[in-house]
């Protein structure tokens, strides 16, 4: 479905209770410098993201379960998962987020089991990775998983990435992450694991 309109949370207030029959299908914003989990989903399901305190800014954040190789919002979709940046094996075809701000935070997505992580990552956790959709290189660019992760590939979980500053990505979706370190590169035939030439 398309998120409509937004709801801002302004600095002393806050919200109690999220679910999946009580959330946001829409933008969420946040004004503040205090950490924030954004109450967001599709309307059948609830798929928060969160972000660390920041130093500055206004900040929200929307999410969509849906293809991001067909998305249309927000402004700027479609977000190939053919184009992936170095060290990005696949990219989730199954769900994205939108989450907007200008200052650097620590990311968490969240996972259910439609999330289809297991088949994405081989089964091992140790592969998944948070990846943003750079809106310089339009490639999916891989962030990490400093902040670590919770629960499992197969219920639900969380992942966090650190240091990310949203403004520069046009969506945040879940990968697995190649090991760089077992990599062979032929001449003239690319391997997915140093990107595409896209």
């Amino acid at each position: 479905t398309e998120p409509m309109g937004v709801v801002d949370y302004h600095v002393g207030t806050s919200y109690s209770s999220a679910s999946n029959t009580g959330h946001i299908d829409g933008y969420v914003g946040k004004y503040g410098t205090t950490a924030f989990t954004f109450p967001v989903g599709n309307g059948t399901k609830l798929r928060p993201v969160s972000i660390s305190a920041p130093s500055s800014g206004y900040f929200r954040a929307a999410y969509w379960f849906s293809n991001p190789n067909s998305a249309l919002l927000p402004e700027g979709g479609s977000f190939s998962t053919n184009n992936r940046g170095v060290g990005v094996s696949s990219v989730s075809n199954i769900e994205y987020w939108d989450v907007n701000g200008p200052s650097a935070i620590n990311l968490t997505l969240s996972w259910d089991a439609a999330s289809g992580l297991t088949n994405l990552t081989g089964g091992n956790i140790a592969n998944l990775i948070v990846v943003g959709y750079n809106r310089t290189t339009n490639k999916w660019e891989n962030l990490g998983r400093a902040g670590g992760t919770t629960g499992t590939l197969a219920t639900t979980g969380t992942i966090t990435a650190n240091g990310v500053i949203p403004d520069r990505y046009k969506a945040f979706t879940f990968a697995s992450a190649c090991d760089l370190s077992n990599v062979t590169i032929t001449l003239n035939r690319p391997n997915s694991c140093v990107g595409s030439t896209a």
